[in-house]
């Protein structure tokens, strides 16, 4: 039998700035991942606080400055306890006032493995957070997994770049019902283009308009969609992930070998040049 990784996700909704509700449900998500085989389980994007943007507005960098030091505490407890990796998708606060929107990985000791941090800032994101440069890759039994939050999924780039040493690549999201089809083609194309496992780990819920539909899923190297959790609905997942499959897939799309950087990187000049003189 080939080589496995079991991740758990926690398809839940957050209460808008209700830390006590969304810690009861994170403590009961990681029971339920623990008893249902995972090595890792990860949440939504920004699962402390929820996707509430507007709800808090200014008070977002209150929030997660109020509250950082006591969710890094249960998250770090709840680790130890189960003895899985927890990815949590939160606001990082920085030095000098910048607030990323990020996540902090805990190992199955308790202690934090890394952090990473949320490369391209979606619409109302950049009124609120500091667009992060951090990178993170962790050893999950033998499998080397990275991350790409939500809208850096539509950026080819990144998982081109993470692909080069990760296996997998998990999105904590807060996808909106309105990118319903774009969810779908994210994630199976950067695993597909890359071969690599990509995992979808979305949010259920609303926030003042914003419906966040679930429909959590994982892809497979060749771009199928290997399994999926349902829209709309609260549930914790566990995807079973057979890494052996990458060697086929990479054989069957070689696409890392046959790429020509040296073509590629005249017309990245050329591109950057005509995005300076057409910047307002």
């Amino acid at each position: 039998m080939g080589e496995r990784l079991f991740v758990g996700i926690a398809q839940i909704e957050s209460e808008a700035a209700d830390l006590r509700t969304n810690l009861r449900k994170a403590r009961e998500a990681v029971v339920e991942a623990e008893s249902k085989g995972a090595q890792i389980v990860c949440f939504p994007e920004l699962f402390p606080s929820g996707y509430c943007l507007e709800e808090l507005d200014g008070e977002i960098a209150t929030f997660y400055r109020r509250h950082h030091q006591f969710i890094v505490r249960f998250f770090s407890e709840a680790a130890r306890t189960s003895r899985l990796h927890i990815v949590l998708p939160t606001g990082l606060p920085r030095e000098y006032g910048v607030l990323e929107n990020g996540l902090i990985c805990f190992s199955p000791s308790g202690e934090i493995a890394g952090t990473h941090s949320k490369y391209h800032l979606w619409g109302k994101e950049k009124k609120y957070f500091t667009a992060g440069d951090h990178t993170l890759f962790i050893r999950v039994g033998n499998t080397t997994v990275s991350f790409a939050i939500c809208y850096d999924l539509g950026f080819p780039e990144v998982c081109r770049y993470l692909g080069q040493q990760a296996s997998v690549v998990i999105s904590p999201s807060a996808w909106d019902i309105s990118g319903f089809r774009l969810w779908e083609l994210n994630l199976s194309q950067r695993a597909a283009e890359n071969t690599v496992f990509t995992v979808g780990v979305n949010a259920v819920g609303t926030f003042k308009g914003v419906r966040l539909f679930g429909r959590s899923m994982l892809c497979g190297p060749t771009g199928d969609i290997l399994s999926e959790l349902p829209s709309d609905t609260e549930t914790i997942g566990v995807f079973m992930i057979e890494t052996d499959a990458l060697e086929s897939a990479r054989e069957f799309l070689p696409y890392a070998k046959d790429r020509r950087p040296d073509l590629y990187s005249g017309w990245c000049a050329e591109i950057r040049e005509k995005a300076r003189r057409f910047s307002p």
